[in-house]
């Protein structure tokens, strides 16, 4: 159970386009691993896509609606490694119902944005942007 968990989650963001809001996204197999599941086994490799925080930052602005940029829950660091990790790490921060992650990284500015939503449904989707200390930086929710 464990191992297929971690295998649709590493299939979803391996197929799955970047972001929220992409027209052809296909659904994870299972609900992403539990925080402790996710430790008992290797991650695998994958290519891991690739974003710029400075355009996220230019698009969303202080008082943009569905943005927050404070009262985080990963406040202390904790250095993300994969993409695996930056998924553990941001699902503390997720508030909204998903059944598909996507995970990308912005190597410029060492900065990681995982992506929850529920596949098939426009919008609705939660974005934690997590620094490479895995302190949350900015949250943006979907319409």
């Amino acid at each position: 159970m464990k191992r297929s968990a971690l295998l649709g989650l590493a299939l979803a963001l391996t197929l799955l386009p970047a972001g929220c809001g992409q027209d052809a996204v296909l659904p994870s197999t299972e609900l992403s691993p539990t925080h402790a599941e996710a430790q008992d086994t290797a991650p695998p490799s994958a290519e891991i896509l690739s974003f710029s925080y400075a355009e996220v930052q230019d698009t969303c602005g202080e008082n943009a609606p569905g943005v927050l940029l404070d009262g985080f829950q990963n406040t202390s660091p904790l250095p993300i490694g994969s993409a695996e990790e930056a998924v553990q790490r941001a699902a503390a921060e997720c508030t909204i119902s998903y059944d598909s992650v996507t995970c990308r990284y912005d190597s410029a500015a060492d900065m990681w944005d995982v992506c929850f939503f529920t596949a098939g449904m426009a919008g609705g989707c939660q974005d934690v942007y997590l620094n490479g200390s895995g302190v949350t930086c900015l949250i943006v929710y979907g319409e």
